[in-house]
């Protein structure tokens, strides 16, 4: 694991009030794709929900991609669905059976 004893929001920049609030670049970098696969999630997920009139809803093809983004089995390419559960510490078939039933 990287050293960040010399990062910029070391407790020795921070006031001890500030020591709780700080965020280290691995928990950002983790919160990012986090967001990523929540997206994915809800657009999965919500495209069958989705109520005409409201262009917020994700359409067909933001579903299509969604789907095919969660079903893929690229282990190594940055940004994939297996990538970002790796850096999750997420099991990948146990978030797939979650969506897609035992069928996935």
């Amino acid at each position: 694991m990287p050293d960040y004893t010399n990062h910029p929001n070391t407790k020795d920049d921070l006031s001890p009030v500030d020591w709780g609030k700080r965020v280290s670049p691995i928990d950002e970098y983790k919160a990012l794709w986090a967001s990523m696969l929540i997206q994915m999630i809800e657009d999965y997920r919500s495209f069958s929900k989705r109520v005409i009139g409201f262009s917020s809803y994700p359409t067909a093809r933001d579903w299509r991609v969604a789907r095919a983004w969660l079903k893929s089995d690229r282990k190594h390419a940055p940004g994939s669905f297996l990538a970002v559960c790796d850096t999750l510490d997420l099991d990948p078939v146990a978030v797939r059976e979650s969506l897609f039933g035992n069928t996935a």
